[in-house]
């Protein structure tokens, strides 16, 4: 997982409506910064849908939201 990315794009991917390829991560508007980050990572599709390498992350990132809320 790339520990670069920004918050804002972690926040997308974590935000975005499941895991699935295609599922809306971010809105593709011209100048969003997370949008573009994520698009050039490769993570979303030029419609803002999670990409596989995107869904990849994303789940690594809500399993280790998950992990840190509800450590047992």
């Amino acid at each position: 997982m790339d520990m670069t990315m920004s918050e804002a794009a972690k926040r997308a991917l974590t935000g975005a409506r499941g895991t699935n390829i295609g599922a809306a991560a971010v809105a593709p508007l011209r100048g969003n910064a997370a949008y573009i980050e994520l698009l050039n990572a490769g993570m979303v599709s030029v419609k803002g849908g999670l990409t596989r390498k995107g869904s990849i992350v994303a789940m690594r990132l809500k399993h280790a939201q998950e992990e840190e809320l509800f450590r047992l």
